[in-house]
C-alpha cells in the first residue's frame, strides 16, 4: 500500500506533457503517457496532458484509470487515491478527484499552476525532486523530470 501511495504522489507533481502547434502567443499542450506494469490483475491507463505558454508551464490534467474485475483490489486502489487526494483537498485550484465503480477507479487531477498555491503543495510533497523553480514549472525541467520517471511525451 505504502509504494502504491509513493507512486501516486509521484504522479500527481507530474501530471501532464506533449504536442499541439499554434501561434506562439496561445496556449499549447503536450500529451504524456506511463508505461505502467501491473502487478496484481489489473490494468492502468495514465495519461497526462500539460498546458504551457513558451517555457511556463500553467496547467497540467491527469487521469489515471484502474481496471479489474477483483472488487476487492478495487478498493484498495480505491482506498490509495482517495488518501492521496485527501492530502490536497484544501488546496485551491487543486482539484483531485477519485471515482469508483465496480470494476474501474478514475483518478483525475487538475492543478492550475497560474493560481495554486505553491507552498502548500510543498509541504505535502517536499523541496526534493519536485518541479518547481521559484514557484514556477518550466516545460523543460517538467520533461526532464518526467523522463527520469518514465513518463512517454508527444515530440513537438
Amino acid at each position: 500500500m505504502r509504494k502504491i501511495v509513493l507512486i501516486i504522489l509521484l504522479v500527481c507533481a507530474l501530471l501532464s506533457i506533449s504536442g499541439c502547434k499554434k501561434n506562439s502567443n496561445k496556449l499549447k499542450y503536450i500529451d504524456c503517457d506511463i508505461n505502467s506494469t501491473a502487478t496484481d490483475n489489473i490494468k492502468i491507463d495514465r495519461k497526462y496532458r500539460i498546458y504551457y505558454t513558451g517555457n511556463l508551464v500553467n496547467k497540467t490534467e491527469s487521469n489515471d484509470i484502474v481496471t479489474s474485475n477483483d472488487s476487492a483490489l478495487i478498493t484498495k486502489y480505491s482506498n490509495a487515491y482517495q488518501q492521496v487526494a485527501e492530502a490536497y483537498k484544501d488546496i485551491k485550484y487543486y482539484d483531485f478527484t477519485v471515482k469508483t465503480s465496480s470494476n474501474k477507479v478514475h483518478s483525475r487531477i487538475v492543478i492550475d499552476y497560474d493560481h495554486v498555491d505553491v507552498d502548500k503543495i510543498l509541504e505535502i510533497e517536499g523541496e526534493e525532486d519536485n518541479i518547481f523553480t521559484d514557484k514556477k514549472v518550466y516545460l523543460d525541467k517538467l520533461k526532464e523530470w518526467a523522463k527520469n520517471h518514465g513518463i512517454n511525451c508527444d515530440k513537438n
